[in-house]
């Protein structure tokens, strides 16, 4: 990990500015995807029905709150030539990235049991000595872990190691959704699902604590690897014991990448992430 705190003050200073350019930067990039409707040339990736059940690996990309599988675009295109694959080749290897119910605005539950149902589940029935791979931004991550307690509900899991990568994850939630949840009328800004659920020490992210425990507790011989990646100048969600969550023993890796914000993070980080994958 890059230890930002130890660094000089200059260059904690030059590193903000150079966040706030960079996060300039890629709402340029937003914008243009959106003018050119750049969506479409995700389509075989957000389709459930494309991925093979039969494939050993099954890589699941889950974009953040107001997103799209846009987002992890980079990720996956430097994953699959890493892969060397494509949707329609020989590889044992499946990518999925579904749209996210209400852009991930919906409840926790909700937006998992669709993704769990429509793609984990169907794959995970299917052969034995699976893997996958849970690469989730921001809310995405909140959401992949989710994913990952809700495999102890599976009759039998197949499902033998799994790679958990986080980017700048609200995996315990964010404490600026604590602070907007004080502001009148903050319903105009968020849904009340959003407001309930997302912020630190919520019931709902202290229940996803349980859930998670239990599910390692159920499935100890489940070989899991984790992956944190955050920004020192994130202010959507500034909690290090969220996007730097503690895991315990469990197998862990973390960064912090500075220069970089909440948005821009993800783009500058999409072939490391990739080689992860």
């Amino acid at each position: 990990m890059d230890d930002f705190s130890n660094k000089p003050l200059f260059e904690k200073c030059i590193s903000l500015i150079l966040s706030f350019t960079n996060h300039l930067l890629s709402l340029i990039d937003l914008v243009v995807r959106v003018w050119h409707k750049l969506q479409g040339i995700m389509e075989p990736l957000t389709d459930s029905s494309n991925i093979d059940v039969f494939h050993h690996k099954l890589v699941l990309g889950l974009h953040g709150r107001n997103s799209s599988p846009y987002q992890l675009k980079e990720i996956f295109d430097e994953a699959m030539k890493i892969e060397n694959t494509d949707i329609d080749s020989s590889s044992s290897t499946s990518f999925h990235i579904p749209y996210i119910k209400d852009k991930g605005d919906a409840e926790l539950d909700e937006m998992v049991q669709i993704i769990f149902n429509s793609a984990i589940k169907p794959w995970n029935d299917e052969g034995e000595d699976k893997e996958l791979v849970l690469v989730g931004i921001s809310n995405g991550g909140r959401i992949a872990r989710a994913l990952e307690a809700k495999l102890k509900d599976l009759e039998k899991c197949n499902i033998t190691k799994i790679r958990y990568i986080s980017i700048v994850g609200a995996n315990k939630g964010s404490s600026l959704v604590n602070l907007v949840n004080y502001i009148p009328f903050s319903w105009l800004f968020m849904s009340k699902a959003m407001a309930d659920e997302m912020p630190v020490g919520s019931e709902r992210n202290l229940q996803l604590d349980m859930d998670y425990a239990e599910a390692l507790q159920k499935m100890p011989d489940i070989e899991r690897e984790y992956t944190f990646i955050a920004s020192p100048h994130d202010w959507m969600v500034p909690d290090e014991e969220s996007t730097l969550m503690d895991v315990g023993a469990v197998k862990a890796k973390y960064a912090i990448v500075p220069r970089h914000g909440h948005n821009s993070i993800v783009k500058v980080t999409a072939k490391v992430v990739a080689q992860m994958i």
